[in-house]
């Protein structure tokens, strides 16, 4: 009986880590995709920047 109790806790344990592997990777995929937009915003921001010094020369 104990190995069957340890074998559904294993099961149990086990199906738990692939669900916290799954929100991470989601996560993960969320600061990805934040990652970009700030980046994208950054290059913006250098365009605004760069457009700017154009006009004093």
């Amino acid at each position: 009986m104990q190995f069957a109790e340890k074998d559904k806790h294993i099961s149990n344990l086990q199906r738990e880590i692939d669900l916290l592997k799954s929100l991470l990777a989601a996560k993960e995929d969320e600061i990805d995709k934040t990652k970009a937009e700030l980046e994208e915003k950054k290059q913006e921001i250098d365009i605004i920047k760069n457009s700017k010094s154009y006009k004093f020369l």
